[in-house]
């Protein structure tokens, strides 16, 4: 499978599977983690942007800083384009055509958790991108309990997310789960876990609940639920 087949089957899956109210409510919370770290002028990555929701979240928001996004996939990137992306650019997120060390931000969402994707190779990557002291954001699907989605997802732990992230090179500075009304859901079978189980005409009222499940979660460090977020510091040395 050719990368731009690999990126635009995710981001099918994510479309049909993630719910607009989960989408509402991760992109809220990845811009509230980055206005609580970054100055003005700040040079943010999105790397696997798809055809750019989280940009046009970050545009929308009137964020101080200099964006940019990479996907595998040349029809995402055609279509993050023609909302007036111009600085995304074909690329897998194990190798971003940018010089390293000179980023003070890097968002990777819904994408390590992907079987076909190099966990390691990406993360490698986010750390060659980033200058010291950046940060590194991903959000991934949790709990091994749940099985496996359908194109043969990875899901993590505490404990496996830390692994990925070696000590010497990494401060893991926060990880929290989220979602945990899907984790029922989940366990019972129902595809997705709470990602679609809940009509799009109550996508209001499930981001509501998403948004005090996650501010809950985040307070308390609690692992709980179907996903799992983290902000992650590159050690200054």
């Amino acid at each position: 499978m050719s990368g731009g087949e690999r990126s635009a089957g995710m981001e099918r899956t994510a479309r049909a599977g993630g719910g607009e109210w989960r989408r509402r409510v991760l992109e809220a919370h990845v811009i509230a983690e980055l206005r609580r770290r970054l100055p003005d002028g700040a040079r943010v990555v999105d790397a696997g942007c798809g055809s750019g929701g989280l940009l046009a979240a970050l545009r929308r928001a009137r964020v101080p800083w200099e964006l940019a996004g990479f996907d595998a996939s040349v029809l995402s990137v055609e279509q993050a384009r023609a909302r007036g992306f111009r600085a995304v650019v074909p690329a897998p997120a194990e190798s971003l055509p940018i010089r390293g060390g000179g980023r003070e931000a890097v968002v990777c969402l819904d994408l390590l958790g992907k079987a076909c994707v190099d966990e390691g190779a990406v993360i490698e990557e986010m750390g060659r991108v980033l200058r010291p002291g950046g940060w590194l954001m991903v959000n991934v699907p949790a709990w091994d309990v749940l099985g496996a989605g359908g194109g043969g997802e990875r899901r993590y732990g505490v404990g496996r997310l830390r692994e990925l992230l070696p000590r010497a090179e990494w401060e893991l500075e926060l990880v929290h789960g989220w979602d945990a009304l899907g984790v029922l859901p989940a366990m019972l079978g129902r595809r997705g876990g709470g990602r679609s189980w809940w009509p799009r005409w109550l996508s209001g009222v499930r981001a509501s609940l998403g948004e005090m499940d996650l501010a809950v979660c985040r307070a308390l460090r609690l692992p709980v639920g179907t996903e799992l977020f983290a902000v992650v510091r590159k050690r200054p040395w």
